[in-house]
């Protein structure tokens, strides 16, 4: 899943490509920011890249002279906010402590509290939050006996199919068709999106052979397949 992050590019938020890329990164997820357009116009070099991506993180920041307290944010990330709202992006608000409360309000948006005080406490509630989107491309590899030498010929042949299925809090979903990649090192499906805590099935069939796998974790990044039936 790819994910762009809306922020200041200052030295004040600076904490946020030092601590929250390395986050985003950790759950699987492709980074997009509005950084280097590369001479392009930033309104359509920033909404091409948003059109793109699954959902946004904005950090509503404190910018420029408090008055009487209260301190303007970056223009531009509300904008952004709003427009993959209007996408229906994933979509999480940082709102600093102080911001101008109406500037950081985008309807009913999930938003996180930033105090600069206590950073590790934002950091935490932003990795609950992150968890709880699907993850990113896992490449989960097979294996199981002799698969090298009986599935490897078959892998290319037109009645060859790969499919697999999560099981989330004992709910099964459809079957989704994948792709077997022969890859140094073995056999490899990419899975996309994976739901939290899911786990996944992987069956393979062609000609009269059946392999299946019983639903195991994805954070091993492997699943074992039978022949036949799973013992």
């Amino acid at each position: 899943m790819k994910v762009f992050v809306s922020y200041g590019f200052n030295d004040r938020d600076r904490w946020i490509s030092e601590f929250v890329f390395p986050i985003v990164r950790a759950f699987g997820h492709e980074l997009a920011t509005g950084e280097d357009m590369a001479g392009r116009p930033i309104v359509d070099g920033v909404s091409a890249r948003i059109d793109r991506s699954h959902a946004i993180i904005g950090f509503v920041t404190r910018r420029g002279e408090a008055i009487n307290g209260v301190w303007g944010t970056h223009r531009w990330v509300l904008d952004e906010l709003a427009y993959a709202k209007g996408k229906s992006l994933l979509v999480i608000e940082v709102r600093e402590t102080g911001v101008d409360p109406q500037a950081g309000i985008l309807g009913n948006l999930q938003h996180i509290l930033y105090d600069e005080r206590r950073r590790e406490a934002c950091l935490v509630e932003l990795v609950k939050a992150i968890g709880g989107w699907p993850r990113g491309r896992v490449r989960i590899q097979l294996f199981g006996e002799g698969i090298d030498q009986q599935i490897v010929p078959f892998v290319r042949r037109a009645d060859f199919q790969c499919c697999y299925r999560f099981n989330q809090d004992g709910e099964e979903t459809q079957q989704v068709e994948a792709r077997i990649q022969p890859i140094k090192g073995g056999l490899f499906i990419d899975v996309p999106n994976v739901p939290p805590e899911a786990l996944i099935q992987v069956e393979m069939k062609f000609g009269n052979s059946t392999w299946l796998s019983p639903f195991e974790s994805l954070d091993s990044h492997n699943v074992r397949v039978y022949q036949g039936s799973i013992p």
